[in-house]
């Protein structure tokens, strides 16, 4: 080090003691879920916090589905998984069971593989789709409300503003 110059290096366990600083929320294990448990609220600097275990065992697989791109929790009360991928279709199915829907199991209408999905308000749910279009689709009358087009290639990221009135889209066209 040269004189009077301070060192290049921080000092010892810096890094630990600002990740500790800078940590927003802190994540506590139910005691029915994880062997002998762990607080389910804890302290943190900006609020106290419900914490919810992560699974770590599958609750149910969706049996036939090939090359998914994409999930999402759509409906009333979250009540419908919907998957899409490669075959350009949105499968929906329960969330509870593991089984596809009785009514309205499949939506179709994308010419291309579907790249995202995003869950709106009340029944309506975005797809991202390598067509170049935006899907909306009601799914509770299993059929396309809408379609955005505008972009001139695959259409990779769709998300719902939160006031639920405007959806966004991102695709490889850099739009």
């Amino acid at each position: 080090d040269a004189p009077g110059r301070a060192s290049e290096q921080p000092p010892r366990r810096r890094l630990w003691k600002l990740l500790h600083q800078a940590c927003a929320y802190q994540v506590g294990c139910r005691a029915d879920v994880v062997p002998g448990g762990a607080p389910t609220s804890v302290r943190s600097l900006l609020t106290d916090y419900e914490g919810y275990a992560v699974p770590t065992v599958a609750r149910a697989v969706l049996a036939g589905e090939q090359s998914v791109k994409a999930v999402a929790f759509a409906g009333p009360e979250d009540g419908v998984l919907a998957a899409a991928g490669a075959a350009g279709e949105i499968s929906l199915w329960d969330p509870v069971t593991g089984t596809p829907l009785e009514e309205h199991p499949v939506l179709l209408g994308h010419s291309s593989r579907i790249w995202a999905l995003a869950a709106g308000p009340s029944s309506l749910l975005a797809s991202a789709s390598g067509d170049g279009s935006v899907g909306v689709w009601d799914i509770a009358r299993g059929r396309r409300a809408a379609t955005l087009a505008g972009h001139s290639g695959d259409v990779y990221a769709v998300c719902y503003h939160p006031d639920g009135q405007h959806v966004a889209s991102a695709g490889y066209d850099a739009t």
